[in-house]
């Protein structure tokens, strides 16, 4: 099979196997990220640190370089100096499991590798800039996204978001325009799509593609990280966070495999980025419909001044 190109994250990649048409490279673009066939090691000799995602059946190992490997029940996947993922799999290996561990893991891991962040999280551009959501499953990222889009706001991307430095500061990365969200919130807000269709299973979500003139495809200066939380009280809590609490939060949200993320450069750019960008933490309610308020928060000049009464 020939090899087709495709651009996401700002990077023109060289595939040995179809990814998504949407996404296709024009012709005779530079390619940036090599994907190929081949044999890969099994055990990387400068070992640095070995983890084991049991859950979902993935071995990880880093090297003293950054180098990752990554083996399944059926693949290995070895990503290296940030241009080449080397694919060593079964010949009936599924074409669906070879895009899931391309885009879900081996790119982020390579994007880092390039000296980017590549954070678990939603993105979207609003007059101030671009702005990150992130926060663990659940947190209502992806309802505050889909507000956010009924409200007009462009869409960078979903899941993995990714952030790069230049000389001006840091820039969100447009990723691909498809997101999910639980059906309940697509009935209610009814975002802009080309597309929508039922997912089967525990979460009773939603995909969702986003129109063309409802994505951004340029990078965005970033302005502001909100990490979404879930709590038992009845109000929304803003608070911006500072220092080591705003550090330990924002590497969490780091994409996995996190394993990728220990070493110094890596630590370095966390610290740069909560020196140079306003992290917020919102407490939401969980036994309440808030996605209006928290996209007026969002949107707001200074989120810190959020006042619960005005919504009484």
């Amino acid at each position: 099979m020939s090899n087709a190109c495709y651009r996401v994250y700002d990077l023109c990649l060289s595939l040995p196997f179809a990814l998504n048409n949407e996404l296709s490279a024009p012709v005779n673009a530079s390619v940036d990220v090599h994907v190929r066939f081949g044999p890969t090691p099994h055990i990387l000799p400068d070992l640095l640190h070995s983890y084991t995602y049991e859950d979902i059946n993935i071995d990880v190992q880093v090297d003293s370089r950054g180098d990752l490997l990554l083996r399944t029940g059926a693949a290995y996947y070895y990503v290296t100096g940030g241009d080449s993922v080397i694919i060593d799999a079964e010949p009936d290996i599924a074409l669906s499991k070879l895009r899931y561990m391309l885009m879900g893991y081996c790119i982020p891991a390579l994007l880092n590798q390039r000296n980017a962040l590549a954070l678990h999280a939603n993105a979207l551009v609003t007059p101030r800039g671009a702005v990150v959501l992130s926060g663990s499953s659940g947190g209502g990222k992806s309802t505050l996204h889909a507000v956010l889009m009924a409200r007009g706001m462009a869409m960078l991307s979903d899941d993995v978001t990714v952030l790069r430095t230049d000389r001006s500061g840091y820039q969100v990365l447009p990723g691909m325009r498809r997101y999910r969200l639980v059906a309940d919130a697509w009935e209610k807000v009814q975002p802009p799509a080309d597309k929508a269709i039922l997912l089967n299973g525990p979460r009773n979500k939603v995909a969702v593609w986003a129109p063309a003139n409802s994505v951004y495809n340029q990078p965005v200066p970033l302005a502001a990280i909100y990490i979404l939380e879930s709590h038992t009280d009845g109000e929304i809590v803003v608070e911006q966070l500072m220092g080591i609490e705003a550090f330990r939060l924002l590497q969490a949200q780091a994409y996995p495999p996190l394993e990728s993320m220990i070493l110094p450069r890596h630590l370095q750019a966390f610290s740069m980025l909560i020196d140079h960008t306003p992290v917020y933490r919102i407490r939401r309610p969980a036994h309440r419909w808030t996605a209006d308020e928290l996209a007026d928060i969002v949107l707001s000049d200074d989120p810190s001044i959020y006042i619960p009464a005005a919504y009484g």
